[in-house]
């Protein structure tokens, strides 16, 4: 006989696919189960607004009962909205499905509120895409090169996904650049765009099937691309 469950996990709504005229799926972010998907009717939610979930799930399969929201919605500025998408996809890609995971739950919740100010945008992604990395078992290490020597702050280095990075004198990136990434000091130039161009290629190696396009979203807007 089959056994029924009934939870309570707390998150946000990230996706939802429609699956007849009153019903669709819904992907949730918890800090409980990380990704969870489930079966809902009636009104979708509001997106990156935190709430409690009520869930009854019977043979792996989950349907939402009821939620409630428990804050306001973090995200308030258009810009932040349009970069919220990509971090909802990143998620929905590449979380941890009914794994929780505190810290990147609450980087995740930080995130939404440093998009609403320009000036903390970049590295709000940064920091986000960094701890979806760790999270995942798969950190950059930026002390020691790919034959596990020492980053040495006068060399140059290329990096390789899923590799590290490696000794080159024609490298794009500076021993100094490297070393002060993994302390996050950002304030030094190229670091920023060393973190964006790193974070991509290791997030690419991750994804089997299609690109995670929303990166490249923001050239519509005239900006720097997200990675």
């Amino acid at each position: 006989m089959a056994i029924t469950r009934n939870e309570t996990v707390h998150g946000y709504l990230i996706h939802h696919r429609p699956v007849g005229e009153h019903r669709y799926l819904a992907w949730l972010f918890t800090a409980e189960q990380g990704l969870v998907r489930t079966l809902a009717t009636g009104q979708v939610p509001e997106k990156a607004r935190l709430a409690e979930w009520s869930l009854r799930t019977r043979e792996q399969e989950s349907r939402l009962r009821d939620f409630r929201f428990t804050a306001p919605r973090l995200v308030q500025t258009q810009a932040a909205c349009f970069l919220t998408l990509y971090v909802h996809e990143l998620l929905f890609r590449l979380a941890p499905v009914g794994i929780g995971e505190t810290t990147l739950f609450q980087s995740f919740s930080a995130c939404l509120v440093h998009l609403n100010y320009p000036d903390r945008q970049v590295l709000a992604l940064r920091t986000f895409e960094a701890e979806l990395l760790r999270a995942l078992g798969q950190g950059i290490d930026y002390r020691f090169d790919v034959q596990q020597r020492p980053i040495q702050f006068d060399q140059r280095y290329e990096f390789h996904a899923q590799q590290g990075f490696d000794q080159s004198g024609q490298g794009l990136y500076t021993g100094q650049q490297v070393l002060a990434a993994g302390r996050a000091e950002t304030a030094l130039e190229g670091v920023l765009s060393l973190l964006r161009q790193c974070h991509a290629q290791q997030l690419t190696s991750l994804l089997t099937t299609q690109p995670i396009y929303s990166r490249h979203w923001p050239k519509r807007l005239n900006k720097e691309p997200i990675g």
